[in-house]
């Protein structure tokens, strides 16, 4: 609190900063290329599903939660 203060938004300025600490740490430790434009990748691989993103999203929960209960 001594670097922020006690004034509005000074926890989330502390928190994004934290966050961007340990960020960069891990990113230095592996390397990770972004895409210049993600989206477009995202859609040129989803490209074929014939499925729904809500039904990929419940697909995806119950493969979580088998991998959680260890099936």
């Amino acid at each position: 609190m001594e670097n922020y203060g006690y004034s509005r938004g000074s926890l989330s300025r502390a928190a994004e900063e934290a966050v961007g600490r340990w960020v960069r740490t891990r990113e230095a430790s592996t390397h990770v290329d972004v895409p210049g434009e993600p989206v477009k990748v995202l859609r040129g691989l989803l490209r074929d599903v014939k499925k729904g993103s809500v039904q990929l999203q419940h697909e995806s929960a119950k493969i979580r939660a088998r991998k959680t209960r260890g099936a």
